[in-house]
């Protein structure tokens, strides 16, 4: 099996490129300063995937880069449906409920009323 390295830069500008290259059957590795990093694998039929998250880095020296967060070992689950009027008639809102212990909070930011004096 052939084997190409390539640095961070030119794997950036090339990577649909190297991924053609890993689907023909070569070995891809990605060095950064020369250093080899990371490794482009072909995922198998049936093998389980892996989903990363990704996050804007804090450090400010690298703002614009994503770094992984999370490996999740499962697909990420949908989001579950909300289901409307599912306390329909389990209570009751009181009609005043806009104007509930206005006078209480009033005097809460505002102090004392003059009729309570």
């Amino acid at each position: 099996m052939p084997t190409s390295t390539v640095n961070m830069h030119e794997a950036k500008t090339h990577f649909s490129k190297l991924v053609q290259k890993v689907e023909q059957g070569e070995e891809v590795i990605i060095a950064r300063a020369g250093k080899p990093t990371v490794k482009l694998v072909l995922i198998e039929p049936g093998e389980p995937q892996t989903h990363v998250r990704f996050v804007k880095s804090a450090n400010a020296t690298t703002n614009n880069i994503k770094v992984p967060l999370v490996a999740d070992s499962a697909a990420p689950t949908p989001p579950r449906k909300r289901r409307i009027g599912v306390l329909d008639g389990m209570f009751a809102v009181p009609d005043d409920f806009d104007t509930m212990f206005e006078k209480e909070i009033d005097e809460m930011f505002y102090g004392p009323s003059e009729e309570a004096k």
